[in-house]
Order: C-alpha cells, then sequence, then structure tokens
C-alpha cells in the first residue's frame, strides 16, 4: 500500500510557520471526524486572522494547540489520506493535497522533537 508519510527527520527542520489556507484546510477535513480539533482550529484562526500570505509563527501554535493535539491533527489526516487511497472516489490531485497537508504537520511535529519542547 502506498504510504503518505516520509519522514525528513534526517535533516535540521526550520519552520516559517503554518499559513492560514493550511490550517483551514485542515479544520475543514477535521470537521466531521475530530469536531474539537476543528473547533481548536477554528478558533485559533478567529484569534489570530491572517492574510492569505501570512504565517502563524511556529511557537504561537505549538503554545496554542500542544504537541498532544498536534500528535492528533498527524493522526487523524493520516486515517483520512490513507481511506482516501483506498476508494477510486478521489482524484490524484486531491490524494498530493493531503500528502502536502500532512507533510506541513509532520514537519511541525518533528521540529517539535528537534527542539525537545514538550507541553
Amino acid at each position: 500500500m502506498p504510504s503518505l508519510y516520509q519522514s525528513s527527520i534526517e535533516k535540521p527542520i526550520s519552520l516559517l510557520g503554518f499559513n492560514h489556507h493550511t490550517l483551514q484546510l485542515t479544520a475543514v477535513l477535521l470537521r466531521e471526524p475530530q469536531p474539537a480539533l476543528a473547533n481548536s482550529l477554528t478558533k485559533l484562526l478567529q484569534e489570530q486572522p491572517l492574510y492569505r500570505e501570512q504565517r502563524i509563527d511556529v511557537y504561537e501554535l505549538f503554545n496554542c494547540l500542544g504537541a498532544t493535539q498536534i500528535g492528533d491533527i498527524i493522526a487523524s489526516l493520516t486515517e483520512i489520506g490513507n481511506g482516501w487511497l483506498n476508494t477510486p472516489l478521489h482524484s490524484q490531485q486531491s490524494i498530493q493535497s493531503i500528502h502536502k497537508l500532512l507533510n506541513e504537520w509532520i514537519k511541525l511535529a518533528e521540529w517539535i522533537i528537534q527542539h525537545g519542547e514538550i507541553h
């Protein structure tokens, strides 16, 4: 079975932050399977309105969500992506989009691990 995950832990990770679209798309995808996580992201977007080009700082994102919720987001997106891989209803472009989204969250988790900041 194809995999959505490809680790980059061997390389130093530098994150500039997450853009509005990444957070909004994640909230939409999680709305049904994980409404509490979706609400956390929606609340974050409402509290810190961002323009499409702007990014939310990774420290701010981590402080708002914490390691556990970030891990839950990755697990949920992985489950959604694996479901999409197993059904012919989703286009290759949709699969690539969720793969890219998942990789953004994985990079954040790897950054947290490298910086050793656990809340």
